[in-house]
């Protein structure tokens, strides 16, 4: 299950979240960070990643340093498997 891409900014926390269906649980998770072609002097941080939510959401945090042109995005993953 994928979170939708959330934009990092630099020195403000970003929270990217994946949810499980119902009928599902929580078996894992991540996130992938994204930068942009062209991207100058800006660097991704992380800064947790976790399972949160009753078991069936995937919760990352991240931020960014050295402040630059360009984007960067980070997009959270829970991995899910049926319950029963």
């Amino acid at each position: 299950m994928d979170g939708a891409p959330e934009n990092v900014l630099d020195g403000i926390i970003t929270v990217a979240t994946a949810t499980c269906p119902i009928g599902t649980t929580l078996t894992g998770g991540g996130v992938k960070e994204d930068v942009s072609p062209g991207t100058v002097f800006r660097v991704p941080l992380l800064l947790g990643s976790y399972p949160d939510n009753g078991a069936r959401t995937w919760t990352a945090e991240l931020s960014s340093i050295s402040g630059g042109p360009g984007a960067i995005t980070a997009t959270a993953y829970a991995v899910c498997q049926p319950i029963g």
